[in-house]
Order: structure tokens, then C-alpha cells, then sequence
């Protein structure tokens, strides 16, 4: 995996890389991101339980509106309770 960074601005105090570990070795960047705050969580479902962790940082504003963005966005927000599986 390289080291390069992408270029932040300056209110860009954090950056976030996310990556997915292949089945034949080896890990590929889904996600390579700078802001000036973040909120993040990631979590594994074993049978009936979730373990997870959740992050953030930065101003509490920046937080409060990326938690109405995932919260709201259909792809990623919350589901019909029974449902399962991807969208």
C-alpha cells in the first residue's frame, strides 16, 4: 500500500482510510477521505449480536449534521425493523 495523502485544506484535521481484506490476501482502499470532522462506526453481527464501535470527532455541528446525512440517506440509514440484507 502506497503512503501518499491526499492534499487537506486547512480546516481538514482528520482523514479516514477504510479497507476491505481480500479472500485471496492482501487489502484494497474502499474509502480514502479528509474533513474536519468525522463520524464513523463499524461493527460484525454473530448470530443474534452486534458488537460494534462508533467515533467522532471534530465540531459538534459538523457531527450533528453527518449523523442526520447517514441517518437520513437510503442506502445507508436505518431500516424496517425484520428487514435484512443489502438495499
Amino acid at each position: 500500500m502506497g503512503t501518499s495523502r491526499p492534499q487537506a485544506k486547512d480546516s481538514e484535521r482528520y482523514r479516514l482510510v477504510s479497507y476491505e481484506q481480500l479472500a485471496g490476501g492482501g487489502w484494497r482502499v474502499l474509502w480514502d477521505a479528509t474533513g474536519d470532522g468525522y463520524v464513523a462506526a463499524v461493527g460484525t453481527i454473530k448470530g443474534s449480536t452486534l458488537t460494534g464501535e462508533v467515533a467522532g470527532a471534530g465540531p459538534e455541528l459538523t457531527q450533528e449534521h453527518l449523523e442526520l446525512l447517514i441517518t437520513n440517506d437510503p442506502e445507508i440509514g436505518a431500516r424496517p425493523e425484520g428487514s435484512a440484507g443489502p438495499r
